[in-house]
């Protein structure tokens, strides 16, 4: 083992996590041999070490908003939020109060990951805990600012929100059929996506009547289904590697994925919370072994995640390169697709909506110059890169070497499931391209990427015990609960 080592040492053909870590983590290197290839054990992981890679990545950034505040201001005039690379920021004072409740959500939130991991990381008992912990970090803003300034808007504010063009609908039915008409005229956020979104939060105030209640009601349907299908994704993934307590390591990852600062964060004041487990069910329910389950499953999230977003042709890309790199075929992408398609035909030959003239108006909203990168080259330019790099700080930059570590590692013959990262990564480069979210604002708007980045997480976790585990759950929720208590993220 030590001479075929050295061999590929020599050749510089080791594989895996250490080569990537060890430059910034120093540390013993070791190796071990998986079916004949070699795979580097995951680093250690210290809180030292995590709060120097977070020092350094928060100092990267804080030059990077100067160096851009200092193009707009005297090179070129770009697109440039005053926080950037985040959106949407409005900092708030630590006041005592929004500081115990902070410390109370933290420590809250490790003794419960204690907890889990003593029982076996259930998956009831881990969404309970991700959905409490939710809720609690966004009590951080206070009761009005966590669950009902972001579904009705502040006080005298301007009215923009999906609730307000909600509350105006007489006639559900003629809203949908004539929504093209009326899409143009409506607030900022709802005139950019299909009639779904609007009537979504249509039945949910006729169900509830509250703002904070519809809230609630988001935030528990979107970590509930979320948290649902992650962890099936991910218990499949470690069987597939033949992975020991899959059942247990699946739950750890998928309470990790309900800790991201993203997640914490959206989900009680976005509706782009239940487009995330449409979305990331429509592309992962393919690989379910009964075929009309996979089909009907898949088309049923495609057709939910198409009524709330134009963002929905993401999906498809996914769908097909994902099933054509584990079997060679499209059969079920295909399938799955054309039930939604039709489903859409079907309503459009009844209702006379049609849902393609609703995408070509929100197009024409969102560049109304046509091509950005034609029309403000720079703006486009720069946008692309806060698009990135929000997403990745709301994805904390702990998980995003992890993330690099896992799709650097070898995948296994059997084990294609890591593969759905790639390939969401690059279907999300290519939906970039096109100039899609002109405001960035990413974080929010493309949350439905998160779940695909934890199969690779997974397996740039692989060999990690249980404490570097907690550590790094710790440490991103940590982050969640820092950015929660730095500002507000909702307009």
């Amino acid at each position: 083992g030590a001479d075929v080592y050295s061999l590929y040492r020599r050749r510089g053909r080791t594989r895996g996590s250490g080569n990537l870590l060890c430059k910034v983590w120093p540390e013993r290197r070791g190796y071990r041999i998986t079916r004949g290839t070699f795979v580097t054990n995951t680093p250690a992981i210290t809180w030292t070490r995590v709060l120097k890679i977070s020092g350094i990545s928060l100092l990267t950034l804080v030059i990077a908003n100067r160096l851009v505040r200092w193009i707009d201001l005297h090179a070129v005039d770009i697109d440039r939020p005053p926080y950037w690379p985040v959106g949407v920021f409005e900092p708030i004072v630590p006041t005592l109060w929004r500081v115990c409740v902070a410390a109370v959500c933290f420590f809250v939130g490790w003794c419960a990951y204690a907890g889990l991991q003593r029982r076996g990381n259930r998956i009831v008992e881990v969404i309970l805990v991700g959905l409490a912990l939710v809720l609690g970090t966004n009590l951080i803003q206070g009761w009005d600012g966590a669950f009902v300034t972001p579904i009705a808007g502040a006080p005298g504010g301007e009215a923009i929100q999906y609730y307000h063009d909600a509350v105006s609908v007489t006639d559900r039915w003629h809203f949908f059929a004539h929504y093209t008409e009326v899409q143009a005229g409506l607030k900022d956020h709802a005139r950019s996506h299909p009639p779904g979104a609007v009537l979504s939060i249509y039945f949910l105030n006729k169900l509830l009547g509250n703002p904070a209640a519809i809230s609630l009601a988001i935030a528990t349907l979107s970590v509930t289904l979320t948290g649902l299908i992650v962890h099936w994704i991910l218990v499949l993934q470690l069987r597939c590697r033949n992975v020991e307590r899959a059942e247990s390591l699946g739950g750890d990852s998928t309470l990790l994925s309900l800790l991201l600062p993203a997640i914490q964060i959206y989900p009680c004041a976005s509706l782009d919370a239940l487009i995330v487990p449409a979305m990331f069910g429509a592309a992962v329910l393919l690989v379910h072994k009964r075929p009309v389950v996979a089909i009907l499953g898949s088309a049923l999230c495609l057709f939910a995640a198409s009524m709330l977003t134009f963002a929905t042709f993401f999906a498809p890309c996914i769908m097909f390169t994902f099933e054509w790199n584990r079997t060679k075929h499209l059969g079920r992408s295909i399938a799955a697709v054309l039930i939604a398609v039709s489903a859409w035909v079907a309503i459009g030959v009844t209702t006379q909506f049609d849902y393609l003239d609703s995408f070509d108006i929100a197009k024409k909203i969102e560049n109304p110059d046509g091509f950005r990168l034609l029309s403000d080259s720079m703006s486009y330019l720069f946008t692309r890169v806060e698009c990135v790099v929000e997403i990745a700080l709301f994805f904390s930059p702990v998980l995003c070497l992890l993330l690099v570590c896992g799709l650097r590692k070898p995948v296994l013959k059997r084990d294609r499931i890591v593969s759905l990262t790639r390939i969401a990564l690059w279907a999300l480069a290519l939906l970039f391209t096109t100039g899609a979210f002109h405001t960035a604002e990413t974080a929010r708007a493309c949350l439905f990427i998160y779940p695909f980045l934890m199969p690779a997480i997974v397996a740039g976790l692989d060999g990690a015990d249980a404490r570097q585990r907690r550590l790094v759950a710790m440490s991103v929720f940590g982050q969640s609960v820092l950015m929660q208590l730095a500002g507000s993220y909702f307009w």
